[in-house]
């Protein structure tokens, strides 16, 4: 069934998930929670943002996906020691909202290409490692049939390490925020595709190679199929 894409998610308005992120970027830049702080429960968060449960749950995974804040199961969740994501003045409402859903498609095709470039130059092997260990979980989540949440995170997390692999603070900030853009979108495919976790490790695989084998060509094709399948359920 299609997913709410049609009108570019009511014209890229705030949703719930970005409203919890927004308002942990609020926090951290005025100072109500430093680094190494612990933010309020999910509770508190439900009814301080006015979002749902999930809304929350899902900005925590996105955030600590990106390196943003910390979850300490048991203890709570924790605003990162150092921020990449939050830096002062700017955040989720540093970027313009894109005007179309091709407009996004664009953008990400464009930090993809000049990131994966990068990391075929700059990527270290402990680096490449970190992605195939997170390309594995992906193959694993999906052969044992694990929720979709889970490879909607490894997803997150995938492309979050290789915009860290481009060893370019600013381009992978920029990246982690075309991610957290393109979330909604993202969610829709694994919710309409039966097998999309595969083809993500598939996709994800391939980036991995072009990296270790220092393949500037393959790295440009396997894009332009990344690209085409993360619009394939929105154009």
């Amino acid at each position: 069934m299609k997913g709410p894409t049609t009108d570019l998610k009511k014209q890229m308005g705030k949703t719930a998930v970005e409203q919890v992120i927004e308002q942990v970027r609020t926090w951290v830049n005025e100072g109500t929670y430093p680094p190494g702080s612990r933010l309020p429960s999910e509770a508190e968060l439900m009814e301080q943002v006015g979002v749902g449960r999930s809304s929350v749950r899902e900005a925590m995974k996105i955030l600590s996906a990106m390196g943003a804040v910390e979850i300490k199961r048991g203890n709570g969740t924790f605003i990162a020691q150092e921020q990449t994501l939050f830096p002062k003045n700017c955040g989720m409402t540093g970027l313009p909202k894109p005007t179309s859903f091709r407009e996004l498609v664009d953008a990400r095709d464009a930090l993809e290409r000049a990131i994966l470039g990068l990391a075929i130059r700059a990527a270290k092997p402990e680096s490449i490692r970190r992605l195939e260990e997170c390309n594995r979980k992906t193959l694993q989540a999906y052969e044992n049939h694990q929720d979709i949440q889970t490879m909607i995170d490894l997803e997150i997390e995938f492309h979050h390490q290789l915009g860290c692999c481009s060893e370019n603070a600013l381009l992978a900030h920029l990246y982690d925020h075309i991610l957290a853009m393109s979330l909604p979108y993202i969610s829709d495919n694994f919710h309409n595709t039966d097998a999309q976790g595969y083809v993500a490790y598939f996709i994800h695989q391939r980036m991995v190679d072009a990296m270790r084998f220092r393949d500037q060509e393959m790295a440009q094709r396997v894009v332009t199929e990344a690209t085409a399948e993360f619009a394939k359920n929105n154009c």
